[in-house]
């Protein structure tokens, strides 16, 4: 007798499992078939990508740029003259990675003024 239940609930739950997968199959088919999704993918994996390289090579690239143009400065520039490639150095941080969070909050505070429709025109 309890075996019987315990394998009439165990039906019931794979039952219920089952037609969850079911719905969820077709929620994903359905994604998957829109245009949009496809476009939101790309832009998200070309975003995840320009993350990913910036966090990644964007220190030694710096590192690079700044030391080969402080070596442009000519050999009588004084040692202690290092302030020229910090401050490159940290407007090329600020541009790249600071920059555009602050844009990203100005733009969508002036999209909620103004809509999005007047701001993209």
């Amino acid at each position: 007798n309890e075996d019987e239940a315990s394998l009439s609930a165990a039906a019931a739950a794979q039952r219920a499992l089952a037609a969850q997968w079911v719905k969820v199959r077709a929620f994903l088919r359905d994604i998957f078939r829109h245009r949009n999704f496809a476009i939101f993918a790309a832009v998200m994996f070309i975003q995840q990508f320009n993350c990913t390289f910036n966090t990644n090579f964007f220190s030694i690239m710096t590192g690079s740029f700044v030391t080969s143009t402080s070596s442009f400065r000519g050999s009588d520039a004084p040692a202690s003259d290092d302030q020229g490639g910090t401050s490159q150095s940290l407007a090329m941080y600020i541009g790249a990675f600071i920059l555009p969070h602050f844009l990203a909050a100005v733009v969508a505070a002036i999209v909620a003024v103004a809509g999005c429709y007047s701001v993209i025109r």
